[in-house]
């Protein structure tokens, strides 16, 4: 069963398809529910926020999310069991996932503990490489695809499709495969033209920080 498909249930869930977490409403709906001051708070509002909704693990607006990954499962799916070697704290963790439910999600639902920062599948805190098995991870956008066919996964964003072993990494690892590498071999480049810096990116990862 892939985590896309839709029921009633998915219906009256905010869409994950798109444009991101926002619910299915007209322009008017939504000026009403989010814009009545004309201006909205992406930051701060909960609709726009989901890793803000977990406190200890424990998901604190459980009707979000449903048959997203981030929710609970439908419970009509098949459960994997993935085994997790996090190098951070010497330690290897087993779980049972079941494919609708992101693993990192689960995993904190069942009182474990893994790196995590955005919870988005932006940053690469949670990164992992996939030693066994499989996993879906459409929503992955910190993971290239060259490194995703390389293994490397995001566990904040990824669905088991089989039983799997994960093993984390350094969270510089993924940032060099794919950026640091190049900008490193432009500065060594006496004839190349001059390193273009994103300040607009550099503040957005300083907040990640």
């Amino acid at each position: 069963m892939k985590p896309q498909e839709e029921t009633a249930a998915a219906a009256e869930a905010p869409s994950t398809s798109g444009s991101g977490y926002q619910r299915r409403m007209t322009t008017e709906q939504w000026r009403q529910t989010y814009e009545r001051d004309g201006t909205v708070d992406l930051f701060l509002n909960d609709d726009f926020n989901a890793g803000a909704k977990l406190i200890d693990g424990k998901i604190v607006y459980p009707e979000f999310g449903v048959g997203t990954g981030e929710g609970d499962s439908r419970g009509n799916c098949p459960t994997h069991k993935i085994k997790i070697i996090n190098h951070y704290v010497d330690q290897v963790i087993e779980v049972e996932v079941p494919e609708d439910r992101y693993i990192l999600w689960e995993a904190e639902a069942q009182g474990l503990e893994l790196p995590w920062s955005c919870r988005m599948g932006c940053c690469t805190a949670c990164a992992v490489k996939v030693k066994e098995g499989t996993v879906y991870q459409p929503e992955a956008l910190g993971v290239s695809e060259e490194l995703k066919k390389a293994g490397y996964a995001l566990m904040c964003v990824s669905f088991p499709e089989s039983d799997a072993v994960l093993e984390t990494v350094p969270e510089d690892e993924v940032y060099d495969l794919q950026f640091g590498r190049y900008f490193a071999q432009q500065a060594l480049n006496k004839d190349a033209p001059s390193v273009e810096r994103d300040d607009f990116a550099l503040e957005i990862a300083q907040m990640d920080e």
